[in-house]
């Protein structure tokens, strides 16, 4: 079975023919139902591996460092005027 055909499944993006397809391929011997499981924990790592990324890139690129600045000072002032 190809890889990409997996992964577009594990995605949700395959037509019901080849998800049917992929089905009886997985079911027709041990050996492709490894590979299987082998291609989803790859593909799900991968998925992780992008979200992580993507977060990490939105956090830092999107807030400029100077506001992120102010941002803390206002939180210390906050805090310190609802304490008292």
């Amino acid at each position: 079975m190809e890889k990409e055909k997996l992964h577009r499944f594990f995605a949700g993006t395959t037509s019901i023919q080849e998800g049917m397809d992929i089905r009886a391929w997985m079911e027709a011997s041990e050996e492709n139902k490894r590979i299987f499981y082998k291609e989803r924990k790859l593909f799900d790592a991968l998925m992780v591996h992008d979200d992580q990324t993507t977060n990490n890139c939105i956090s830092t690129k999107r807030i400029p460092k100077i506001i992120r600045q102010w941002l803390k000072i206002a939180s210390v002032i906050i805090l310190t005027l609802t304490i008292n």
